[in-house]
């Protein structure tokens, strides 16, 4: 009886432990700011990275991407205020249509990290405070082990990054 109560328990666990196993994608921002800057800028690293223990999907569209003058190809970031309205984009939007862009897959521990200059994208005035996030539109699909590439339609449901919020002062 006592090993009947102890294989069960066994099972259980382990159906648990399959059952929370998951993909999650973390954005985490840091301040680059650096006091010696000559330049007005408001530089951000952005860092994005697989916590999880099962590969993830994300179009690469949600990758932050410049172009050569250092401009966002599309508006990733909520940056805002003190008094807590928006700061207007001024960078590029690239609309691309559903599929036409590869999506990144990034298995557990894998990381991707960018650095932006935020000043050269959004309307940043030097010497004020400003938080930056990023927009909760940024999702990722969680992949199959056995299923590395499978197609989208063949993915678990579209799942929400988390991420940190900075605080930035340009000078």
């Amino acid at each position: 009886m006592m090993k009947a109560i102890w294989v069960l328990g066994i099972l259980a666990l382990s159906a648990c432990s399959n059952a929370t196993a998951a993909g999650r994608l973390e954005i985490r921002l840091q301040n680059r700011q650096a006091a010696h800057t000559a330049t007005a800028g408001a530089s951000v690293s952005v860092t994005m990275a697989n916590a999880g223990d099962q590969p993830i999907e994300l179009p690469a569209s949600y990758v932050p991407d410049v172009d050569k003058g250092g401009v966002l190809q599309t508006n990733l970031f909520k940056v805002l205020q003190e008094d807590g309205s928006p700061v207007d984009y001024r960078g590029i939007y690239v609309h691309n249509v559903r599929g036409s862009t590869p999506s990144l897959v990034l298995k557990p521990g894998q990381s991707i990290v960018r650095t932006i200059n935020l000043s050269l994208s959004y309307q940043i005035m030097p010497g004020r405070n400003y938080s930056v996030g990023v927009h909760p539109f940024i999702r990722y699909r969680e992949q199959q082990e056995s299923k590395s590439k499978t197609t989208s339609a063949d993915m678990t449901s579209l799942k929400t990054a988390t991420s940190n919020i900075i605080e930035i002062t340009p000078r």
